[in-house]
């Protein structure tokens, strides 16, 4: 009822403040009709971003003024068009607010811009998103349909597993990433290789959309761009498609052939890989000491990871575990909570989730609700063995409230770099947009004993955030260093099993962080002989 007030105010005030500014793309003269037509584009345009106001205002985590947003958002549409922003733009969006004119002033300001391409259809209202969310926190987003896709490839699991570089028809296809254990991972395609033809079809004046589709299998609507690629028809598991790939410093190009199919991304990675492509864990054979790294964790993460603790504590059972969480990205809560719980007792508490209310709720282990959770059997009913969590600066999110639930119920100790920082929640915004959607922050998670883990835009360096490693345990190294391991993991893990190409990573001693947790696990495994 609050929101449909303040929208039926300010659409129905007439006031106006202040002119375009000088250098504007104006309006060219049109018909009646089209003035209409434009006009009530603009309207429509008002309308949405005071929707979109109201929603953040309403669900951010944290108190955030109208007048922030409003001068935000309305310096993104300005930037959009290349026009400098009127210097008493703050002052216009506080008089506005004051008099119920917000509605008046979005449609002058947006007819005041023009209609070229850069304002037609939804972007306009996409520009002025995208500036609301600068006085957000950087976990906020806009997320437009193309984000939705991408997100598809990586967490639903049909296709050839892998992402293209973004492109609007200009330029080569590329290849941004390949999605572990997908068909593109077991061949052998690489990030950074180009798409030169598609079964045998040159693809110029492709966009790295259609040929996505194109390459996951597209439905029959999808044919007709750029001389067509696919007979319809062809859609479904147990086709494939031949690309041609050129790579620098390899062969100029070499065809390779990908099944469509439905996997599941690898999100428990291990050491290396056996001629299967899948994991192998143990880091110390002989004193049964696994490394387990944790991905990106989306659905089904903590099952995987079940899995695989209770493959490794079968038999002789496990010494050591190393639970390798650097740049671990977060993904679901649900699932950070339930990968947490296999290593804690029942009833342990796993984190206290906070909203903007300051309603709290705190999560243990086995708790029903959890999705999955009865499901799971705590790894720790079978044998309890010394666990090394190491973690860095890109530990963020879920890989956070593992670490800290783990370390806080004394049941691992941390090593490497103090983690990101990042303790908060985001849903997307329960609103309607064309084309695309808002993800807003809508709460904060707590270690179990209560601590904050989240660092905000005006945290200090010496403030409580983040998760640091024990003392003792910071393993520090070179920024260029940081960048060199992640570089050798991200080869680790997409190396194809098949391959027998020697990677740095190879050698256990490689990685210097790595090299020092199993050394304190040898040390706890010692104390305990």
């Amino acid at each position: 009822m609050r929101r449909a007030a303040i929208l039926l105010s300010c659409l129905l005030c007439p006031a106006f403040f202040g002119a375009p500014p000088v250098g504007a793309e104006q309006p060219s003269p049109r018909s009646p009709f089209e003035l209409a037509q434009f006009r009530a584009q603009a309207q429509n345009y008002a309308e949405l971003v005071q929707i979109a106001v109201n929603e953040i205002s309403e669900s951010y985590v944290r108190p955030v003024a109208p007048e922030d947003l409003l001068t935000a958002g309305l310096s993104g549409l300005y930037e959009s068009v290349q026009v400098t922003a009127p210097a008493d733009l703050r002052e216009r969006v506080r008089r506005a607010l004051k008099d119920g004119g917000v509605a008046a002033l979005l449609v002058k300001t947006r007819e005041g811009l023009g209609n070229g391409d850069v304002l037609q259809g939804n972007k306009a209202l996409l520009a002025t998103c995208r500036g609301m969310m600068r006085v957000l926190d950087p976990h906020c987003a806009v997320v437009t349909d193309a984000d939705r896709r991408t997100l598809d490839v990586t967490e639903h699991n049909f296709g050839v597993g892998l992402e293209l570089v973004p492109n609007i028809g200009v330029g080569p296809l590329v290849v941004k990433a390949v999605v572990p254990g997908g068909p593109a991972q077991r061949i052998g395609v690489q990030a950074g290789d180009r798409i030169t033809r598609v079964n045998a079809k040159d693809v110029p004046g492709i966009t790295s959309d259609l040929a996505l589709a194109t390459l996951n299998g597209p439905p029959p609507s999808a044919q007709g761009e750029a001389g067509l690629l696919l007979t319809p028809g062809l859609a479904h598991a147990g086709t494939s498609v031949t690309v041609d790939l050129e790579r620098d410093g390899a062969a100029p190009r070499r065809a390779v052939t990908l099944l469509r199919e439905s996997f599941r991304p690898d999100m428990v990675l291990g050491v290396t890989r056996r001629t299967d492509n899948a994991w192998d864990y143990w880091l110390d054979r002989k004193r049964r000491v696994a490394q387990v790294r944790l991905g990106r964790l989306g659905h089904g993460a903590a099952e995987d990871l079940q899995h695989v603790l209770y493959k490794l504590n079968s038999g002789e059972g496990l010494g050591g575990l190393i639970l390798d969480l650097r740049w671990c990205p977060g993904g679901y809560l649900n699932e950070a909570l339930c990968c947490a719980a296999l290593l804690l007792p029942e009833g342990a508490t796993l984190a206290t989730v906070k909203d903007r209310a300051e309603e709290t709720r705190t999560w243990k282990a086995g708790d029903p609700s959890l999705e999955g959770q009865q499901l799971l059997l705590p790894v720790t009913r079978y044998r309890r063995f010394p666990v090394v969590v190491l973690v860095n600066g890109d530990t963020a999110g879920g890989g956070e409230l593992i670490a800290a639930a783990l370390r806080d119920h004394g049941r691992a100790v941390l090593a490497g770099l103090r983690t990101r920082g990042k303790g908060s929640i985001q849903r997307d915004a329960p609103l309607s947009l064309p084309g695309f959607g808002l993800k807003l922050s809508t709460g904060l998670f707590l270690a179990p004993s209560g601590r904050n883990l989240h660092r905000f835009t005006d945290s200090a360096p010496g403030d409580d955030w983040g998760v640091r490693p024990d003392a003792g345990l910071e393993l520090r190294v070179t920024a260029e260093l940081g960048r060199q391991l992640r570089d050798w993991w991200e080869e680790q893990t997409a190396r194809p099993g098949s391959s027998a190409k020697a990677l740095p990573l190879d050698d256990p001693l490689a990685d210097p962080q790595r090299r020092a947790a199993l050394r304190k696990v040898h040390e706890m495994l010692d104390k305990r002989n």
